[in-house]
């Protein structure tokens, strides 16, 4: 039988790595994008030239991401553009290239990974919220266009136990928030894991699925 292939952005990230492994693990093919080696998704025009060059897929994991503290009223232009265009933007181009291509088989489904600050937004978030809203309302009208036998989600994420590279909290802050969370935070093989059983639900699209400890039932 054929492999299953997965196209994974951010695959140097920590979702990415995790999900790459869980692939290699149920012995599917893996293609990966990361703006450090291969591909700046910010890039419409570079995204849709590398996508000629790569299988269809039956599943996308949406990894990648940018993240820094800004308060709204420190934003400068270019902080504003960095944190949406590394997000949202890059979304944005990866799923309409794939579209146009039609490189998302039958049967097939697009994850995308979105914060816990689209919802609960801390002081200094608002750039990174509002790319992981845009993210979320770009995965419902994929859901809508694509349907009835390709599908889209997308997973809202509190802190996870791997953090980002570039928000690292100090240990005090994470015994504060720990404490605020109704379990441990959720390891990123756990992640990944989800994100494969997903692929074998089939009649699930067009929503967020919150995964996040309960952080967002008792936030900050």
């Amino acid at each position: 039988m054929q492999s299953k292939r997965v196209l994974i952005s951010g695959i140097l990230g920590n979702i990415g790595t995790a999900c790459s492994a869980r692939a290699y693990e149920l012995d599917w093919q893996v293609a990966g994008i990361s703006k450090r080696i291969n591909l700046d998704l910010c890039d419409w025009s570079a995204t849709a030239a590398w996508l000629t060059h790569v299988q269809s897929v039956d599943l996308v994991l949406m990894a990648h991401g940018k993240h820094h503290i800004d308060r709204v009223a420190e934003l400068t232009e270019r902080q504003w553009h960095d944190i949406m265009d590394n997000n949202a933007t890059a979304s944005a181009s990866l799923t309409s290239a794939i579209l146009k291509q039609d490189k998302l088989n039958p049967g097939g489904l697009i994850i995308y990974c979105t914060s816990i600050q689209g919802s609960h937004t801390r002081a200094g978030r608002g750039a990174y919220a509002a790319a992981k809203c845009a993210e979320e309302g770009l995965m419902r009208a994929v859901a809508a266009e694509i349907g009835p036998d390709k599908r889209a989600l997308a997973l809202r994420m509190g802190q996870l136990e791997t953090q980002m590279s570039t928000i690292k909290l100090d240990d005090n802050e994470v015994a504060r928030l720990q404490a605020r969370c109704y379990v441990p935070w959720v390891p990123v093989a756990e992640v990944a894991k989800l994100c494969f059983d997903l692929y074998e639900i089939k009649h699930m699209t067009g929503t967020c699925i919150e995964v996040d400890s309960g952080h967002s039932k008792n936030v900050w």
